[in-house]
């Protein structure tokens, strides 16, 4: 009894203290720990009611089906671009969820009016906007992942460098964006005029990942620091996504146009 008393007392010394609050909000910011599975959904599901949104305003008399696929195109375009480029399965048939999410969403705001009118309103706007860039984010960050552990190092002739750069920088680009040239008929209309806060956007978080998490000559310049820690560098960027909508919709650090944001309140004053 008492040898079973003190193995009890050994094991519980040796178990690992619980997580601080700081670490479950960085894991389930980055999608994993105890709660990574529920931001993922919480944050899907406003990404799809803020596309649906968008789109039944632009096209009130879509129909539902119509809607539906179109929605799917658009919304997970870098998710589908990207992994026909590298060879792998599209995140649609990767993982059905973000087909029932879109359903669910096109559902209630195509036939529940009061549903579309409270995804309206001013808050409702700024946190579906905040769930659709938190999900676009990861997208950038999962398609720069993806093509920067396929591709391996960036070999060529008359040009060498320890790791792939071309490849994960568009790769992330079009991860962030891709959805901007479906249907397939728009062509490169997106990048045509100016170029609009997701492809900006997709430019800036490609290559702070690059240099922060892949570049070679880079990434020493940050040991010791926050920085140092890959989820640091992916909750920067995801802060980086989620507040620019915000401050631009006050008028502040605006950077290309966003249909997702609510405009600049008229009479305010733009900052540079």
């Amino acid at each position: 009894m008492l040898s079973f008393l003190l193995t009890t007392l050994a094991a519980k010394k040796e178990e690992a203290p619980p997580p601080s609050l700081a670490d479950v909000v960085k894991d389930t910011l980055v999608l994993k720990g105890e709660y990574g599975w529920l931001a993922f959904h919480v944050g899907l599901f406003l990404f799809c009611c803020a596309m649906a949104r968008s789109l039944i305003t632009s096209q009130p008399k879509i129909r539902w089906l119509h809607g539906l696929m179109f929605l799917c195109l658009t919304s997970y375009g870098g998710s589908t671009l990207v992994p026909m480029m590298l060879g792998k399965p599209i995140a649609m048939f990767a993982n059905e969820a973000l087909v029932l999410h879109m359903g669910l969403a096109w559902l209630l705001v195509k036939q529940l009016p009061p549903f579309l009118s409270v995804l309206k309103t001013g808050p409702a706007k700024a946190l579906s906007s905040m769930g659709f860039e938190f999900i676009r984010c990861h997208v950038m960050i999962l398609q720069w992942t993806a093509a920067a552990s396929t591709l391996g190092g960036g070999k060529m002739p008359g040009f060498s460098y320890p790791v792939a750069v071309v490849g994960p920088l568009v790769c992330g680009v079009l991860g962030a964006c891709g959805g901007a040239f479906f249907p397939t008929d728009k062509g490169l209309a997106a990048v045509t005029g100016d170029l609009p806060w997701r492809v900006q956007s997709g430019i800036v978080g490609s290559i702070w990942l690059q240099l922060l998490l892949a570049d070679p000559n880079v990434k020493p310049l940050f040991a010791g620091t926050a920085l140092a820690d890959p989820d640091w560098v992916k909750i920067a960027a995801i802060a980086f996504f989620q507040l620019v909508p915000l401050l631009s919709s006050q008028g502040i650090f605006e950077l290309g146009a966003n249909p997702l944001a609510p405009p600049p309140a008229k009479g305010k004053a733009k900052k540079a």
